[in-house]
């Protein structure tokens, strides 16, 4: 890697490390450390039975790229993917295919790696998109307002609010 590259990708690092822990309200800091599952559970028991007050509808995303992962919809007010992949090369392409893609809505938006690891992040007057790699796991949060973004956060077993 050519040294004039360095300080401009340790500032991006710094930037994407400091948004995963960043505020979502002036008090609450999002972890996204938490133990991923063991892979033995069913989507079903990974993912909330309902975000407001719709029931969850799981479907299998497609089968892609050495991946397998599900969707469950809320609604039109939110979703979360699960996605488990064998190699981190299989996870690479589909953060890019099937991930990235969906940032291009926000107008506040980030992704990238840091510590080998994929943070997403987009925002704007459509909701929010919150996406971080744990270990061979990967999770995406997308939800239309902030209240509902807080509710999957409150449900969800593998992010949580703690207070700063």
């Amino acid at each position: 890697m050519r040294r004039d590259r360095l300080p401009a990708i340790t500032l991006a690092a710094a930037a994407l490390a400091g948004m995963a822990l960043s505020p979502a309200s002036k008090e609450d800091v999002l972890d996204t450390r938490v133990p991923p599952p063991s892979g033995h559970e069913t989507y079903r028991e990974l993912l909330p039975e309902r975000i407001g007050g719709e029931a969850a509808v799981i479907r299998a995303l497609p089968f892609a790229h050495g991946v397998l992962g599900a969707s469950a919809s809320y609604g039109f007010d939110a979703s979360i993917d699960i996605v488990l992949a064998t190699q981190a090369a299989d996870l690479d392409a589909f953060v890019k295919d099937h991930v990235a893609t969906r940032l291009e809505h926000y107008e506040d938006r980030a992704s990238g790696k840091v510590d080998g690891a994929w943070s997403l992040h987009g925002h704007g007057r459509d909701g929010r998109l919150h996406g971080w790699q744990n270990h061979r796991w990967l999770f995406v949060i997308e939800a239309r307002s902030e209240a509902v973004f807080d509710e999957v956060v409150d449900r969800f077993a593998f992010i949580e609010r703690t207070r700063s």
